[in-house]
């Protein structure tokens, strides 16, 4: 595997690269922006399965990363819209800390407009041990940070008070959809006590 210090050391060139030129994606989606040749990260619903627990609406979502998440609670509930989330949706993610855990804010993109449910999820470990994205590579204090599709990206000083903590191994979950060079990063591996499960990023190039 090329060192990711040398890429590093021409970041110049490689932002140059990220800016003008296409990429080859090689996401979840493997998909790329046509206005800014930038990849799009997408996390897209495989298959879902709700039912009832007394009264709350429950269940899991798997993703197109293999990745298992388990509904446990609303911030904003309509069961009857939740029931027609289905596969081949687009969800996004926001983490957030509660009760010493890891708490994922579950969306659907594109969306009715009148939709406003927003679902709690936890990942579950047990049953996607291997699946999603890994981080590969943390370089310069968490500037740098390859992933196991052989994307790197640049974080601001401020994510990096997040990424410097993290650690090669560790499981991540991206979300953007290449209309900027904005993405957002939760890592649902990182340990609760250190609250460093969120970052955004820039894309600098595709390995």
């Amino acid at each position: 595997m090329k060192n990711l210090k040398a890429i590093i050391s021409s970041l110049s060139m490689l932002l140059a690269v990220c800016q003008f030129s296409p990429v080859q994606a090689t996401n979840p989606t493997e998909q790329v922006a046509k206005s800014t040749a930038l990849p799009v990260y997408q996390n897209i619903i495989q298959d879902i399965s709700l039912s009832y627990e007394d009264s709350m609406l429950v269940g899991s979502i798997k993703l197109n990363s293999d990745l298992i998440l388990r509904i446990v609670d609303y911030k904003t509930r309509d069961d009857n819209v939740m029931n027609t989330w289905s596969q081949g949706d687009v969800v996004t993610f926001t983490g957030h800390l509660q009760d010493e855990a890891l708490v994922l804010s579950v969306r659907r993109i594109n969306r009715p407009h009148e939709e406003k449910v927003e679902a709690y999820a936890i990942f579950d470990l047990t049953e996607s041990p291997e699946s999603g994205l890994r981080i590969t590579e943390v370089n310069d204090h968490g500037k740098f940070v390859k992933l196991s599709d052989g994307s790197i990206w640049d974080f601001s000083w401020l994510n990096r008070l997040s990424t410097s903590k993290w650690r090669a191994g560790e499981r991540v979950i991206v979300d953007g959809q290449g209309k900027t060079n904005s993405y957002n990063f939760v890592n649902l591996d990182a340990p609760v006590s250190k609250k460093v499960h969120s970052a955004c990023a820039s894309f600098v190039v595709q390995q």
